[in-house]
């Protein structure tokens, strides 16, 4: 792990906790509103086992939005949610039926996600979490 200055691993942390806030508020909208979700998922024509893959999202995004947030697993985490957001892009978001303005926001908005979901999964979540105190022999926070 390389050892960042105070200001750039505050910046790691927050940007991190950003991220993560996204999938969690989802998740926790996804569990509140279960029979809205797979509404959701039949109205895009999957009426098939809609319930459970109503689950499974909610499990992915959960898990791999907490394991980011802390920062324990954070890589394993960041797997997670792209592979979710690549799954729910392709098989829930008919993005080719959308108008062109909506269309662009949606696929903007799907690509920032995994390219944050790339860089975690890249790059870690940084010192100031639990993989970076656990795995770090000398963790220098207030370096």
């Amino acid at each position: 792990m390389n050892y960042y200055t105070t200001a750039q691993n505050l910046a790691i942390t927050i940007g991190r906790i950003l991220f993560a806030a996204l999938f969690i508020l989802s998740s926790i909208n996804k569990i509140y509103d279960l029979d809205g979700t797979m509404a959701y998922i039949m109205q895009t024509g999957i009426h098939t086992f809609a319930r459970e893959i109503a689950i499974l999202s909610i499990i992915f995004e959960l898990v791999g939005s907490m394991l980011v947030l802390f920062g324990w697993h954070a890589k394993f985490g960041a797997f997670l949610l792209f592979t979710f957001t690549i799954m729910v892009t392709i098989s829930i978001q008919h993005f080719w039926s959308y108008p062109a303005e909506v269309l662009m926001f949606n696929i903007l908005k799907n690509v920032s996600m995994l390219g944050g979901a790339l860089y975690i999964m890249s790059f870690g979540a940084g010192a100031y979490s639990i993989d970076g105190m656990l795995y770090t022999k000398k963790c220098n926070i207030f370096k």
